[in-house]
């Protein structure tokens, strides 16, 4: 479902704006041990592949603006970073953190529960290299 976020670092990212690039929507809490441990992972995926057109959005759940914040800033976070509003609800996410991989045409291709971003890397490059219809 497509959806309007507010960035932490303020503005806004439209999922439907993104159409025509591999998006990455990364459900995610400071609070959970898991996805903290992953920043650095996504942070290479990022610097990797956003030139073929890959972007992440990190869907952040359960934690304050101002904590977020800190957090980005601390860790040199770089991708954009959304505060939930109804996101996590409308995508149905009980487990943190959460991967859901949309292609170039906006359709969901993978849904993945905890920390696998081997696979999800291999789902990526993979979703690059399908010609844009």
């Amino acid at each position: 479902p497509d959806f309007t976020g507010r960035r932490a670092d303020g503005g806004s990212v439209q999922l439907a704006e993104l159409r025509g690039k591999v998006v990455l929507l990364d459900f995610w809490g400071i609070w959970c041990a898991p996805c903290r441990q992953e920043v650095p992972e996504l942070q290479r995926l990022y610097r990797d592949l956003r030139e073929r057109g890959f972007e992440i959005l990190a869907v952040n759940s359960g934690d304050t603006p101002r904590a977020v914040s800190r957090f980005i800033e601390e860790q040199g976070i770089e991708y954009p970073v959304i505060l939930d509003d109804g996101i996590v609800t409308r995508y149905r996410v009980h487990v943190f953190p959460t991967h859901v991989l949309v292609d170039r045409q906006g359709h969901i291709r993978h849904r993945g529960l905890g920390s696998n971003l081997g696979k999800v890397r291999r789902l990526i490059v993979d979703l690059l290299e399908e010609p844009l219809r």
